[in-house]
């Protein structure tokens, strides 16, 4: 049987069909139930027990600084996205990281200031002023 006719009756592109034989031809039938995917994996991965290890002592203040000192580790740059990315895998998220721990020269009682402030809303703030006066 000739390719063009086993093309069109396995619905696949002569492309698929060499790519298959070439497989048969290396591999047997063993060889054709293999996946080949590719997934690309990144730069950083051989270095992520060394930049784990240093930012478990030094967790960075931003992204920002994770990036400088990915940089510095590795001299791989890596944009922002691609750095918490690569911090989410290593299982830090940035909600997580520290602000106050790694700033010396800060108080120990600013230290245990919440993170957030509740500034309350409108109505809260409209509700707690005075009531107008009767005229």
């Amino acid at each position: 049987m000739e390719h063009q006719e086993i093309t069109k009756l396995v619905g696949i592109s002569a492309n698929t069909l060499r790519s298959y034989l070439r497989e048969y031809k290396e591999g047997g039938i063993e060889g054709l139930k293999e996946l080949h995917f590719y997934r690309p994996s990144s730069e950083l991965m051989p270095h992520a027990e060394s930049i784990e290890s240093h930012f478990r002592k030094f967790p960075p203040i931003s992204t920002n600084a994770a990036i400088t000192a990915i940089e510095e580790l590795t001299g791989i740059r890596r944009s922002p996205t691609q750095v918490r990315i690569f911090m989410k895998r290593l299982g830090m998220k940035q909600s997580t990281w520290p602000i106050y721990s790694t700033i010396s020269g800060v108080p120990d009682s600013a230290k245990n200031v919440p993170k957030t402030c509740d500034l309350g809303t409108q109505a809260d703030t409209k509700s707690s002023a005075a009531p107008p006066e009767a005229a």
